[in-house]
């Protein structure tokens, strides 16, 4: 078994280091290959299977939204099929409030698959989408970041807030959602 590092490792390869025109085409195919080959029956990609000590269900949500991102550029139909896989566990653990997930960790991250999902112009469910939106607005601070539980002024976390700011820079093209997402990016530029 594989530690569960290098899922983390190859996902964040496939998603900011090597699309398919780069130069590292042969890895960017290997590290994708090796991600939709160890895709979970129900969608998700756990951590625990390979090697990881993260027990929470956010764990997997958390991966599962890394992993599905790296491989949505791809559009032949094993990626394809694989995404829309992770897109129906992701959606399966979204709560009435709108989040997906206990903690900001993984429902920031979420936020970040389903925004590039929508810049990508794939299938999304809007109004779980929406709600998805409304609830990560509505856990900004007032310094504008995002912490691991709610909004909080007196500490925030960076990871976080990097997440769902990278979703929020997406949605800055998307009609239905660039004056808020630009407010929010507006009021972390402040901090």
């Amino acid at each position: 078994m594989l530690p569960y590092k290098i899922i983390y490792v190859l996902a964040i390869f496939c998603l900011f280091g090597c699309q398919k025109n780069s130069n590292n085409n042969n890895f960017a195919i290997k590290a994708k290959q090796f991600l939709l080959n160890s895709q979970s029956e129900d969608g998700s990609w756990d951590p625990i299977k390979y090697g990881g000590n993260f027990e929470h269900p956010d764990g997997k949500i958390a991966v599962t939204a890394l992993a599905a991102a790296a491989i949505l550029a791809y559009q032949e139909p094993q990626s394809i099929a694989a995404c829309q896989r992770a897109t129906q566990f992701l959606m399966k653990a979204q709560k009435i409030d709108g989040a997906v997930g206990e903690r900001n960790y993984a429902n920031g991250i979420c936020f970040y698959y389903f925004a590039k999902a929508i810049s990508e112009n794939r299938s999304v469910e809007k109004d779980a989408f929406q709600k998805l939106f409304q609830n990560v607005l509505a856990k900004q601070s007032e310094t504008g970041a995002w912490d691991y539980i709610d909004a909080n002024s007196e500490r925030n976390d960076m990871s976080i807030s990097a997440w769902v700011c990278l979703g929020l820079n997406l949605l800055c093209t998307q009609k239905s959602y660039e004056k808020e997402a630009q407010k929010a990016l507006t009021k972390i530029n402040k901090m």
